[in-house]
Parts: structure tokens; C-alpha cells; sequence
């Protein structure tokens, strides 16, 4: 077990394959963190806008297809009714963030501890077809690390890090597109440094493996 690589791009290869008979449950974490994090911060900015410009500030003979939308809903059309209405609006995003907030965490729970139960169980057959040999070679540590330190950053893994690499990679491409549309030439500004964040990232990321690997076995070597 001294070459264990954590980084190695073959192991979370194999990690991922682990998700494929939960791929429905994966789908439902993507779609609730977006309902948790973007339908309330795109939304809410937009009603809160609307309110200052045409409730509390408003211009005469201004108006908005979203302001007509609600009257003619509503049948409402004072400031201080458009005013109650538009605020209950943004209450009852909140409670919907909250349910899609507990959802995603219940999802989340459900993807990592199914595939944990699936690993734990093909962990303990391939230990149990190991020959007396090989268990008179390998210290009983190293087997209690694997199933505990290990398993635990693979809880980590799936219930966090596949969800932001998802999350951060469309909110990357969604910010290179709208800086597209705004100026190319500021795009092309902001994509510069890109590189040498990458370069850096994967040399820290070269450099710390040997650390953690080395952390690894010292730990299963107790």
C-alpha cells in the first residue's frame, strides 16, 4: 500500500463509476442546488429592483410588463398593495429556497451513504478472497485507515466535491458567456490569468500529494 496516490486520475475514475446506478439521485442534487442557490439570488434581485423603480421611486408613465403582469393577476393596482404583494413574492422564494435546501442536503446524504455501503461491501469481499499471505504483509493500520480516514474522504467527495465542480464549472462557462456578450475584449482580459491559476493549482497539487500520501501511511502505520 506505500503507492497509494489519492490524486490519481485512474482512482477517481473508479470513484466516479460509482455514482452511474445513482445517477438519479445525482440529477436531483444539480437541479436543487441550482433551486437553492440561483432561483433566489437571480429572482430576488430583480423583485427588489422592480420595487424601488416603479413602487417606491417611481417614474410617471413608466411602467413594467412584470408590474402589468401582477395587476392584471391581481386586480391590484395601488403602490401599497403592489408593494405587499411583491414582498410576499420574495417570502415565499425564501420558503422555497428552504425546501429545495433541505432536499438537496437529503439527496446529498442518500448519494454518499448508498455509495459508501456499496464500497464498504466490495472492501470487505476483496479483503475476504486476500490470501493469508498477503494479510501477514500488510499491517492491520493500513486496513483500519482504509475504512475509516478514507472512506470518510470519499463521503466528502461525493456529497461536496463532484456537486461544486458541476456548480462552479456553469457558473464559469455562464460568466464567460455573458462577458462575451458584453465586451470580447474584456473576456479576453479576464481569461489571461486563467492559466497561471491552473499552472500554480497543479503544481500545489503536485507538491502536496507526497505529503498526504506520506500523512496516509503514517497514519495506518499507528
Amino acid at each position: 500500500m506505500s503507492d497509494y496516490n489519492p490524486s490519481n486520475w485512474e482512482l477517481t475514475k473508479r470513484l466516479l463509476g460509482y455514482m452511474k446506478p445513482f445517477m438519479g439521485v445525482f440529477i436531483g442534487i444539480v437541479l436543487t442546488a441550482f433551486g437553492r442557490h440561483g432561483i433566489f439570488a437571480l429572482i430576488v434581485p430583480l423583485i427588489v429592483a422592480l420595487i424601488i423603480d416603479y413602487i417606491l421611486v417611481p417614474v410617471p408613465g413608466n411602467t413594467h410588463w412584470f408590474i402589468e403582469l401582477v395587476k392584471n393577476w391581481t386586480g391590484v393596482t395601488d403602490p401599497t398593495g403592489l408593494l405587499i404583494i411583491l414582498c410576499s413574492m420574495i417570502v415565499g422564494l425564501a420558503v422555497i429556497r428552504g425546501v429545495f435546501h433541505v432536499v438537496h442536503i437529503t439527496l446529498r446524504a442518500t448519494l454518499s451513504q448508498n455509495i459508501l455501503r456499496v464500497m464498504r461491501r466490495d472492501f470487505y469481499e476483496a479483503l475476504i478472497d486476500k490470501s493469508f499471505s498477503y494479510l501477514d504483509k500488510v499491517m492491520s493500520g493500513q486496513i483500519i485507515s482504509r475504512v475509516t480516514s478514507d472512506l470518510g474522504a470519499v463521503d466528502l467527495f461525493y456529497s461536496e466535491t463532484v456537486r461544486e465542480i458541476f456548480r462552479h464549472g456553469m457558473q464559469f462557462l455562464f460568466t464567460l458567456y455573458i462577458l462575451y456578450r458584453i465586451d470580447p475584449r474584456v473576456t479576453l482580459v479576464c481569461c489571461i490569468p486563467l492559466p497561471f491559476i491552473f499552472l500554480s493549482t497543479h503544481m500545489y497539487s503536485s507538491r502536496i500529494s507526497g505529503y498526504l500520501r506520506r500523512s496516509k501511511n503514517q497514519f495506518g502505520d499507528l
